[in-house]
């Protein structure tokens, strides 16, 4: 069975028609990307996946789960994590802070017993989530910067904190939303061998937005392709960047003909 399984996913703003009959069979440990212009509906796809919205039509099922009308919370909860398009780090709290936080979802205490400290388990849950942080923080090339204030990280490095808060909340398929943005050539190459290298490591499911062409066609096993909501293209790498409809809808019908 896959891991996920999309069947005819379908999301309307008002009249707005978003996505319509997405559909998608993910194999656990693949690596795939979800490419097109810009509205083209990928990033409304990840906040279907993540319960940001409730889809007007369609099933989305996880390892069995279904996950149309659960919370964000209960799907993190269930083995799903994302980065977004626009960092949305919380940058008055330190770089430690940040990815402590996401691992509030596999914290092994109550909210009782934190509140009155009863017990051990919240001093013993508490030491495991900080060594397990500084390790993620470590891979990602931040323990130096634990007690930095997020906002005080360069923009690349802002990054790859996304990416470790994310992965701190143990994930079985990460969603990353356009990671590559704003970096530079060098950056872009370093991103590619780490995902790589995450993925292999953490026995992790990816689905990749991305606009960086030679991320997507670098990395990727398979690409799906949307314009205006619709999937227009999927397949490998070499049989996508050949395909005229995307051509077109990446630079017009003039550079098809």
């Amino acid at each position: 069975m896959p891991i996920l399984k999309i069947r005819g996913l379908t999301h309307y703003f008002g009249g707005l028609r978003a996505v319509h009959d997405f559909n998608l069979d993910l194999e656990e440990g693949e690596l795939i990307g979800i490419i097109g212009p810009n509205g083209a509906g990928k990033t409304t796809v990840f906040n279907l996946i993540t319960g940001v919205y409730r889809p007007t039509a369609g099933e989305i099922i996880f390892n069995g789960h279904n996950l149309v009308g659960k919370r964000p919370e209960q799907i993190i909860s269930l083995g799903i994590a994302r980065t977004f398009q626009t960092l949305r780090l919380f940058k008055n709290l330190t770089v430690l802070d940040n990815v402590r936080i996401a691992r509030f979802s596999r914290l092994k205490y109550s909210p009782v017993e934190a509140m009155f400290k009863v017990g051990n388990r919240v001093r013993e849950s508490e030491k495991e989530t900080r060594l397990k942080c500084l390790e993620l923080l470590e891979i990602m090339g931040l323990a130096d910067k634990a007690d930095w204030l997020a906002s005080g990280l360069p923009y690349g490095l802002q990054k790859r904190l996304e990416i470790a808060r994310a992965l701190a909340s143990e994930p079985r398929l990460l969603l990353l939303d356009e990671p590559a943005a704003g970096m530079n050539p060098a950056e872009i190459s370093e991103l590619m061998e780490l995902i790589q290298w995450i993925r292999r490591e953490f026995g992790l499911t990816i689905i990749l937005i991305e606009h960086q062409m030679k991320v997507v066609m670098g990395i990727c096993e398979r690409i799906k392709v949307l314009d205006f909501g619709e999937t227009i293209a999927e397949g490998p790498p070499a049989e996508i960047q050949n395909n005229p409809r995307v051509i077109e809808a990446y630079l017009g019908e003039e550079a098809v003909v």
